[in-house]
């Protein structure tokens, strides 16, 4: 999405999912559901609590409804079992947070469509990033799960698991975002939304509640409070992949990440370790 806002605008944040995908429910919750509410994780809609209190994001997706969703192959079945399990909530979008994969790739297959009525049916969202994002910064291969189509297609990108990043992959990656989505002269992402992702603006994210109670949720990025307890206090955006892989921008220019599958996923050490090498607040 930040690479559709660099080259179309800014605006494709609030492009409506309505427009781009076609949704047939009994309920009127996607009407104003934007491209920013599901990056967001906040769209309003969905099969987990309907309370709001006490706020959980419910990040845990071990559960029947996930699992069903996730064996379905084509996009067309994939988005038509996204959208029935989907009810509305008692608050609108962008108003609480819910995490859900399946949103996730509701985006995807949106942003495809857009990109497709810019640059013709032959356009695809994953392939734009290839070539436009991931190979000038030198990450020529990155492999991404697909849905699998009975026509022999390509399939959409699921893009809410199944990237497989190298360790060079990730550096090269989160040298593109401390540099401001800037390289070699050329602006690759959209320099203010980036910003606003990494709370490097005002603007800020949603409370998470329950697991990582004390985080807020913002534009796809985990947002961790830090204090040193010694007069530093800031926000540590961080990336977060099943399993326990962490991948942290932190204000000091270092890069932590840790690749696990113990499903823990708390980063403070590697806060503290970033810590000692640089100071994480202007000295």
């Amino acid at each position: 999405l930040l690479r559709l806002a660099q080259k179309f605008g800014s605006e494709v944040f609030d492009l409506r999912i309505a427009d781009y995908v076609d949704i047939n429910v009994d309920h009127d919750g996607w009407e104003r559901v934007t491209f920013a509410h599901l990056l967001g994780m906040a769209a309003g809609i969905g099969y987990k609590s309907h309370t709001r209190e006490p706020l959980r994001f419910q990040p845990n997706e071990d559960n029947p409804t996930f699992f069903n969703w996730m064996v379905k192959l084509s996009a067309k079945e994939k988005l038509s079992n996204a959208f029935d399990v989907g009810e509305n909530y008692p608050w609108g979008p962008g108003d609480v947070a819910r995490y859900d994969t399946m949103h996730t790739f509701i985006l995807s297959a949106a942003m495809d469509a857009y990109l497709k009525t810019k640059q013709g049916p032959d356009a695809d969202i994953w392939q734009m990033v290839q070539d436009e994002v991931l190979a000038p910064i030198g990450a020529f291969h990155v492999p991404i799960m697909r849905t699998v189509e009975s026509d022999g297609g390509r399939g959409l990108p699921i893009m809410g698991y199944g990237l497989y990043l190298r360790i060079d992959d990730v550096a090269k990656v989160a040298r593109l975002l401390h540099d401001g989505g800037r390289y070699d002269g050329r602006q690759l992402l959209h320099p203010g939304k980036l910003a606003e992702a990494l709370y490097q603006t005002d603007l800020r994210g949603l409370p998470t509640g329950g697991d990582g109670q004390d985080h807020e949720y913002q534009l796809s990025f985990w947002m961790k409070p830090f204090n040193d307890h010694q007069g530093c206090k800031t926000w540590l955006p961080k990336m977060v992949g099943y399993g326990g892989n962490i991948v942290m921008i932190l204000p000091n220019r270092v890069t932590a990440f840790r690749f696990a599958d113990n499903h823990q996923n708390s980063a403070r050490d590697l806060a503290l370790a970033a810590h000692e090498i640089r100071p994480l607040c202007p000295q």
